[in-house]
């Protein structure tokens, strides 16, 4: 069992910090703004195309009633009152679990994408990549999404659903509302490729605090 933690700029599972949510979506790529007066987040600019996304389910937090309250305290999820999202999270007619995307999915991805590859040459060495998200969703559905491998991503569902499928359970929705927190990744191009920004060597997580 993981350790939890849920702060207003922050969720620390185990010893690793997520960033708190502000309306982003897995793929999204940004810029990292970090701030001694505010809390530290990605503005978005562009994202990886969603057809060329594989994403993969993680894990789901073990919930318990503390932890349900510091959800509720710090996270809004739809219509739900802050005692009705505790309620369905303690029932767990809720879950939350971490959905993302493997650093030989997200290179691949990037570097079959010429458009996003211009966006990221902008924003230069402050370039980041939704990789990670830990999202609200309706406990059928997350569970569901555990019998599959790789998932394709269709983008955003119907605002404050969380989690969906497609019929065929080959690709799911994430309402970008109901995501809590999530990871970032940097991008380090090959050193001989630098200059024409055509082949990524690594992808280096980036945590919040680093």
């Amino acid at each position: 069992m993981g350790s939890y933690i849920l702060k207003d700029g922050h969720l620390k599972v185990n010893n690793l910090k997520y960033y708190r949510s502000n309306g982003v979506q897995l793929g999204d790529v940004g810029t990292k703004r970090t701030s001694v007066f505010s809390v530290n987040r990605v503005d978005s600019q562009s994202n990886i195309p969603k057809p060329k996304m594989k994403v993969k389910y993680g894990e789901t937090i073990a919930m318990n009633s503390t932890f349900a309250s510091s959800i509720a305290s710090f996270f809004t999820y739809g219509p739900l009152s802050a005692a009705g999202l505790k309620s369905q999270l303690t029932s767990g007619k809720l879950k939350v679990a971490r959905y993302f995307m493997e650093d030989r999915h997200m290179i691949n991805a990037i570097e079959d994408s010429p458009k996003l590859i211009d966006t990221i040459k902008k924003i230069g060495r402050d370039t980041r990549v939704v990789s990670d998200i830990w999202v609200v969703g309706a406990a059928e559905i997350i569970e569901g999404t555990k019998k599959r491998g790789l998932l394709g991503f269709a983008g955003s569902g119907v605002a404050a659903s969380g989690v969906g499928m497609s019929k065929g359970g080959a690709s799911i929705t994430i309402d970008s509302g109901a995501v809590l927190a999530y990871m970032l990744h940097k991008i380090d191009w090959r050193e001989k490729q630098k200059k024409n920004w055509s082949t990524i060597d690594l992808m280096i997580q980036d945590p919040k605090g680093l």
